[in-house]
Formats: structure tokens, sequence, C-alpha cells
């Protein structure tokens, strides 16, 4: 897939062409095809639409109008010259576009990108180049119209999604990251003395405690992010890694919660479920026996109220990398490979805490949505991973005894679950790879 995704990246910076004598002669020689076929005809219209949506996306998308007008005209040549009807029709259409093409003296790039669309655009749940992309979604657009995308839910994506804005970021002003800040690290203070009041008092700690202090530790981190390497950063480099090390002390907690929470709704034995709470509370006491032993050094020892963002300018090309990795990761996602799904779940879940805390500015509430959607989604599929690897170590270790009843009524759900998800996931994926592939230049996503 990733060797796909680069041809294509190759393509987007190739300059093709067509001039407007070869364009006109083809538009007579297709419009002459279409009033034989007559008005009654499907194509005699849907020809003429997608040729109109091929125009307006192509100025939107700073594509070459020729090359656009001549991909909508030729995109069904298949079938209205030849007859091929179906499936094929998109592969023996690319056949007969090169045919005629080939008595016009077009250049062999832009012959091939032609082509190439023209045999591809039938394949509206996969990403390719520009030129693809925008026959495809030409095509969705006239079926809305024709009364026909509910038969695809791809389609109906592709409809919707091709009439957006590109995506725009920004970091918001350095005093508002400022205030955050500061509410941020009192919440984090007012969450780790409430645990250790319940530690000292032997008061039972919740696991909804534990996921407070893990989302404030989160949403402090993925500001960190934006810093690192700057002079701001030297203020907080020590804090950070008080974080990192409470944050991972506190993630076998939230492992066992995930898992419990799981086998509850599938509805295994109650021993084994009261077996899975057991060593819940017993994992959250130790967790604030170990704030309460360590209280003084995990309180944060940095003045906020008097810390100023002197280099904002690091902070937004640190959000410019971080949407160029993004849009790698989209790229090289093996819906197959679940390690290529978590490192893009990172990707996803940064962007989404930086949406969450009004540190980026510009995003609609849609891509706030699309981040949400593609977080859970593949969050998910994850969580079945690490609760099918934390079972087996819970039985190797003898923390956990699974009857064989308990064991196969797990794993038919979660072979459902995975079904299910994978099916919405690929449907996520697409919307967010539009919303990124819309426009030809990344950097249009981007504004400062």
């Amino acid at each position: 897939m990733a060797k796909v995704m680069e041809k294509n990246r190759k393509i987007d910076h190739i300059h093709v062409g067509l001039s407007n004598d070869i364009l006109m002669d083809i538009r007579q020689r297709v419009y002459l095809m279409l009033d034989e076929l007559g008005p009654e005809s499907f194509d005699y219209h849907h020809v003429r639409r997608v040729e109109a949506e091929c125009a307006w996306l192509a100025t939107r998308r700073e594509l070459d109008l020729g090359v656009a007008l001549a991909i909508g005209l030729l995109h069904d040549i298949g079938r209205v010259w030849w007859y091929v009807e179906g499936s094929r029709h998109a592969k023996e259409g690319s056949k007969a576009a090169r045919i005629i093409l080939n008595d016009y003296d077009v250049d062999p790039v832009t012959l091939d990108v032609i082509c190439l669309a023209i045999s591809r655009h039938s394949t509206k749940k996969k990403i390719h180049g520009p030129y693809d992309e925008l026959i495809k979604d030409a095509d969705c657009l006239a079926h809305e119209l024709e009364g026909s995308i509910a038969e695809s839910p791809f389609e109906m994506v592709r409809a919707s999604y091709a009439k957006y804005d590109a995506m725009h970021l920004r970091i918001n002003k350095s005093e508002i990251i400022e205030n955050h800040l500061l509410k941020q690290y009192t919440s984090y203070g007012d969450l780790l003395a409430d645990l250790y009041r319940k530690a000292k008092k032997d008061k039972k700690i919740k696991s909804k405690d534990i996921h407070l202090l893990r989302t404030r530790i989160r949403s402090i981190r993925s500001i960190y992010g934006l810093m690192k390497g700057s002079d701001d950063w030297k203020q907080f480099s020590q804090s950070f890694k008080k974080f990192q090390k409470l944050f991972k002390r506190l993630e076998y907690s939230r492992k066992l919660g995930v898992l419990e929470k799981s086998l509850v709704k599938i509805g295994v034995s109650k021993s084994l479920s009261k077996c899975i709470q057991d060593l819940l509370k017993k994992e959250n006491q130790k967790i604030g026996n170990y704030v309460a032993k360590h209280y003084e050094d995990l309180m944060i020892s940095v003045d906020v109220s008097e810390f100023k963002i002197r280099d904002i300018h690091h902070m937004e090309a640190a959000l410019t990398n971080l949407i160029h990795d993004f849009r790698d990761r989209l790229d090289q996602t093996d819906m197959k490979d679940i390690v290529s799904l978590h490192e893009l779940r990172i990707q996803t879940k940064w962007i989404k805490y930086l949406m969450d805390e009004k540190i980026i500015q510009g995003f609609s509430d849609l891509d706030l949505g699309l981040m949400n959607d593609l977080h859970t989604a593949i969050g998910r599929l994850h969580d079945i991973d690490d609760n099918r690897k934390l079972l087996e170590k819970l039985e190797v270790s003898k923390d956990l005894k699974i009857s064989k009843k308990d064991k196969a009524a797990i794993e038919s759900i979660f072979i459902q679950r995975i079904k299910s998800q994978k099916k919405d996931l690929t449907l996520d994926l697409l919307k967010m790879n539009k919303r990124f592939s819309t426009f030809t230049s990344h950097s249009q996503a981007l504004k400062s």
C-alpha cells in the first residue's frame, strides 16, 4: 500500500496538460456518440453531468482543467463506445480512451494520467492520485443528482466530502495556551491530592479516579509535544519526565478496566468477572499507595502562572510536522496490521486532544467529529488486541482461570466485534483520507 501511495505522490507533482483544440475535438467525438444513444439513455445525461462536476472540482483543487474535462468526457467511454457494462467498463474504458487519445499529440505522462484515472474511477473505497480522486468524486456527485447515491456508502462519503473546503489548522493565541496550561496543572494537582487523601485514609480508589488523572496528563502531554526542542521546553522537561513515569504506572489499571467492561458486556461467568474486578481493585490500591509514597515528587514545581510562551513559531512548525506525519501515517496504515493501526491512533489521539483543549484553532465540527470517530474505531480494535494479550498473560501467571466455555464465548464475541469494527473503520479512514486528499497540495491544509 505504501508503494502505491508513493506513486500517487509522484503523480501529484507531475505537470500535465491538454490543449483546448484537442479537448474540443474529444468533446465533439464523445457528444456524437451520446447523440447516437439519444436523450432517453442514462449516459447521454450522466457524462455531461460528470464533465460539469470535473470542471468545478478541477478549479477548486487547482488541477489542469483540460485534463480534468477529458477524463470526465471519457470516463465511461467503455460503456458508451464499446458497450461494456458492469465492473469491467472502467478497465476497458481506459483502453478505449487510449485509442482515442493516440489520435492526438498528447504527451505520454498526460496520456497515462488520463487513462489511469479512468481505469480506477469505479474503485470508490480506495484513495489514489489527484486526477483519480477528481473523477471518482465527480462521478459520485453526478450519481447524487441522479438519485442513485444511496446504493453505496463509499459514494455517499465522496459526494459529501467533495463539497467541503480544505482542512485549516493553526495554533491558538499564546495567552490562551498559557491560561489553559494553568488550569490543567491546577486540575492535575487537585486530582493527585484527592488520590493521596484517599490512599492515606485507606479509602477505595475507583477506576474513575485513575481515568481522570490519566486524561489530565494526556492533555498536558499533548501541549508538551508541540514545545519539544524550543526554549520554552527547558522549563518543562523535568515535569514531563514525571508525567511520563506516572502515566505508565496508570496503564495497567486502564487495561484491566477495559477488560472488565468487555467481559461484562460479553456475559462471562460471575467467577471470572469477579476475579478481574478483584485484580483491578488491587491494582488501583497499589496506585494509591504509589501516589502516597511519591506525592511530593509527583507534584509539579513549575510556576505556570509566571510562564510565558516565547517561541510560538516553534509550536506552529511542530503542528505542521504533526499534520504531515499524520498524513504519512494514513498512507501507510494497513487494516490487517494492528501495529500500523495503533501508530495511526497515537497520531489521531494527539491531534484530537489538541482540538479538544482548543490549542488548535480552525477545525470545523466536522473534523473534530472525524478525529473522534477514527480514534474510537481504532481504539476498539486495539482494545480487543490488548484484551487478548492480557487474558493470556493472566492465565499464564495463574492470576486467572478461564473455563473453556468462557474462552470460547470471549473469542467468538471478539471475532464478531473485529469484523463489525473494521467495516466501520474502512469508512472512517476513507472520510479522513478525503479531508487530506481533496486538495492537491498538503500545504493547503495548513494556515498559520
